[in-house]
């Protein structure tokens, strides 16, 4: 059921209700039509029922249904207690925790369903979907304008990996995406999932492999080292009936010194059973990266269809030498929903 506002609208009851009455009446003033003739369709307004006479009592109500100035409510919601009240009672349009809690919201870092950082920039943390169900289209669909089923395109990127030689941990300030591997090899390399900025790691137990390990600044737990298995052979899963249209994939470097670079193979599947590592990009060297530092990308865009993947595969053919080759892999298309 849709949830309307207004503004400034409050009533006074004309009489009194008991403490299970579903139904009140108000007098006839500009506010109370405001609040009776807001009601459309299968709607409610939230309302709030007060009196002077008894401070600090407060019963949360919903406005289902109205007859001129009688209206039907939903009583005692919000874990508020249905009570009797009397003729002169107030009862008014007012903001309620349940309703800002219903309401999309910037949270520190995270916007759902868009992730917004600093007011300017953002990221979706959902799947935008071509929908198979898509809302009523017009009366004459084939000679009038299409109105439904549209998406937007979207790109994503893997977790943290370095393609080279990464450096061995050591007690250092790290920051958000860096790359080690311990000091005794383990089989697997961490990446540094944060939630602050360039910090001093000075102690890391690698001893447990898989296992993510706390990172640790100053005797605060900010985040922790999240485990790679080697040699990198991985994949990003899509969540169930979000399948991709595949248009380019590659790499994104944000740290490339090594003197060679590494070659990759990217793939997907459409079930887990039967994966195709090589159907985008097939031990392809990215050469478009060089080691004169910044952030830079290598593009591999894919022509071809077929079958839409839920699942991206990322593979390291040939590892990059003479040191690091950091960042992430990429995909970008755009999302079909399974019907």
């Amino acid at each position: 059921m849709k949830e309307l506002f207004s503004n400034n609208a409050e009533g006074t009851l004309s009489a009194g209700i008991t403490d299970v009455d579903t139904t009140i009446t108000l007098v006839d003033q500009p506010g109370a039509h405001k609040l009776a003739e807001v009601l459309q369709g299968e709607s409610f307004q939230r309302a709030t029922l007060t009196d002077s006479n008894a401070p600090g009592v407060v019963e949360i109500v919903h406005i289902t249904d109205r007859v001129g100035l009688t209206l039907t409510i939903a009583r005692g919601l919000e874990s508020t207690a249905p009570v009797a009240w009397s003729a002169g009672a107030k009862i008014s349009a007012r903001v309620t925790a349940e309703m800002l809690g219903s309401f999309v919201k910037k949270e520190a870092d995270f916007f759902n369903p868009g992730a917004e950082a600093d007011g300017t920039n953002f990221g979706l943390i959902g799947y935008p979907l071509i929908k198979h169900k898509f809302p009523k289209v017009l009366n004459a669909p084939t000679f009038d304008w299409h109105r439904a089923g549209n998406s937007v395109a979207a790109a994503g990127g893997s977790v943290f990996v370095d393609l080279g030689v990464a450096p061995a941990w050591a007690s250092a300030n790290y920051q958000h995406g860096d790359v080690v591997v311990p000091a005794v090899a383990n089989g697997y390399q961490y990446w540094a999932s944060t939630n602050a900025g360039f910090l001093s790691n000075a102690t890391a137990d690698f001893s447990t492999p898989g296992d993510a390990v706390p990172f640790m600044s100053g005797g605060t737990q900010y985040g922790a080292w999240i485990p790679t298995a080697l040699p990198l052979d991985f994949s990003v899963r899509f969540p169930t009936g979000a399948l991709l249209v595949v248009e380019e994939v590659g790499f994104i470097s944000t740290n490339a010194s090594a003197t060679t670079v590494p070659a990759v193979s990217i793939g997907g599947n459409i079930d887990s059973g039967t994966p195709d590592k090589t159907r985008f990009a097939n031990a392809v060297s990215l050469s478009q990266i060089s080691s004169a530092g910044g952030v830079q990308i290598h593009r591999i865009p894919v022509a071809a269809g077929g079958a839409l993947v839920d699942e991206i595969t990322f593979r390291l053919d040939t590892a990059a030498t003479g040191g690091p080759f950091r960042g992430r892999f990429y995909w970008r298309g755009f999302f079909v929903e399974q019907p």
